[in-house]
């Protein structure tokens, strides 16, 4: 932009007519009600982010419900079966009575079980509300 290009934006700024009252009173008015409706999306979305954490937080999700989780564990299954023949093989050679020798298994393990939970995701929430009301 040259000298002469700035000097004319800067007259034609100048010289146009200043708002009046009621436009200011209008814009002033405008920009309160966008605040408004800016700020119920606001907490009508963290309402929204705090039920679906909640509804993550308490989902209870077992190996069966996925094929490949429930592949995994009936090799598992398998596994653990043919150790557990060669572990009993073993004791009755050394001469261990069954109800005294060693035994292996396989469980799934919930990452959450209900007796702990509630102590678990009070942590969370607590984050989850900081990092929500910090947005």
């Amino acid at each position: 932009m040259t000298s002469a290009e700035r000097q004319r934006r800067h007259r034609d700024l100048v010289t146009q007519t200043p708002m009046t009252k009621t436009e200011r009173e209008d814009l002033t008015r405008l920009i309160r009600n966008r605040e408004k409706v800016m700020k119920t999306a606001a907490s009508q979305r963290s309402a929204e982010l705090l039920a679906e954490f909640e509804q993550q937080l308490a989902s209870v999700y077992h190996y069966d419900q996925d094929e490949i989780w429930k592949v995994a564990f009936e090799a598992a299954e398998d596994a653990v079966e043919a150790a557990r023949a060669a572990g009993v093989a073993r004791s009755r050679e050394l001469g261990i009575p069954d109800r005294f020798a060693p035994d292996i298994g396989v469980r799934c393990v919930q990452s959450a079980p209900r007796r702990v939970a509630r102590r678990r995701q009070e942590p969370h929430r607590r984050n989850r509300e900081g990092r929500l009301h910090a947005d």
